[in-house]
């Protein structure tokens, strides 16, 4: 091998999920309502000169084909259904009803990650030559969808909160009833590598807002929306609290504690991130979480009828 190639090794994951009633394609199909189903995922694995794979620890290859990742991921589960869930570090994958629970307390849901409603598997890696494995892109796509509002509420996004009015059939603008949403800006993907977590969301756009500077989420968006339609949120609703509920519930979201995220994703090799660092003939392994981010301001219930696509790419570089 020509001394001049630095990478040697790439790798590529791609997931398709799907959260609306779509038939099953040649892509693997997940459907984030409450009749999700499973087909296959369309996802391979590769590698070079002297690199393994594994998905285990146990049986190693140079290759991982689709069949294979669909197997481990989801053998007896036929019905796979994505939740809307929460976490506090991007490792420990909770109920948002357990958001006050402490992370380094709280039970591991990994090894039930298909009844619980989010996807993890651990990629290991070896090579006889030491170097360092770095997730070198990161993709996610999807396309955007609207809903008209049955309720008028306090929407947000980069640009601060709107108001979004009830929709009325019968008027000729409906510019101010209508909410653009995307699957995007809920999901977020965790990559643990040792002692480390990396917890990734889609930046600020005229869809999504990010959470506040201290990692809490907001009242408007998708909250705002769940409590002006009558609902209780933690606690309090319009009912209990008819004059104060908004400052009351931007309180208690003030106290719930979100991870730090990255915006910025590797693309291209560009922003690449270190996973790992391998000795010859030593393995090593990455932890990776997606999840719907339950307590995420653009969560609303018109992200699950639209589709989401996940790409990863990890490059291998031999020490010199």
């Amino acid at each position: 091998m020509s001394s001049l190639t630095k990478k040697l090794f790439i790798s590529v994951l791609t997931l398709i999920v799907t959260v609306g009633a779509f038939a099953a394609t040649t892509f693997a199909w997940f459907t984030l309502g409450n009749q999700a189903q499973v087909g296959r995922i369309d996802a391979n694995v590769q590698s070079a000169e002297g690199l393994d794979i594994s998905l285990d620890g146990s049986n190693w290859k140079s290759n991982i084909s689709s069949a294979e990742i669909n197997s481990f991921l989801f053998t007896g589960a036929p019905d796979f259904t994505f939740r809307a869930l929460t976490s506090k570090d991007g490792k420990s994958i909770l109920s948002p009803n357990d958001v006050k629970v402490d992370a380094s307390t709280s039970p591991a849901l990994d090894e039930d990650y298909l009844t619980e409603g989010f996807i993890y598997f651990e990629l290991h890696f070896r090579s006889n030559q030491a170097g360092v494995v770095k997730l070198s892109n990161l993709a996610l796509t999807s396309n955007p969808g609207t809903f008209n509002a049955d309720q008028t509420f306090l929407a947000i996004n980069n640009s601060g909160s709107y108001t979004v009015t009830s929709y009325d059939p019968e008027a000729e603008d409906h510019s101010g009833t209508q909410v653009i949403t995307s699957v995007l800006d809920a999901i977020r993907v965790s990559f643990e590598y040792g002692a480390n977590v990396t917890v990734y969301e889609s930046a600020a756009s005229t869809t999504n807002t990010l959470t506040n500077a201290t990692n809490a989420p907001t009242f408007a968006g998708a909250h705002s929306y769940f409590v002006e339609k009558g609902n209780a949120l933690l606690g309090i609703s319009k009912v209990t609290n008819p004059s104060d509920y908004e400052s009351l519930l931007t309180t208690e979201l003030g106290n719930i504690e979100l991870p730090s995220t990255s915006q910025t994703f590797p693309t291209g090799g560009a922003n690449a991130l270190s996973v790992l660092t391998l000795a010859s003939g030593v393995s090593q392994s990455i932890k990776v979480r997606v999840w719907v981010e339950g307590w995420d301001a653009q969560a609303y219930n018109a992200i699950f009828e639209s589709q989401l696509g996940l790409a990863l790419t990890f490059d291998f570089t031999p020490n010199a």
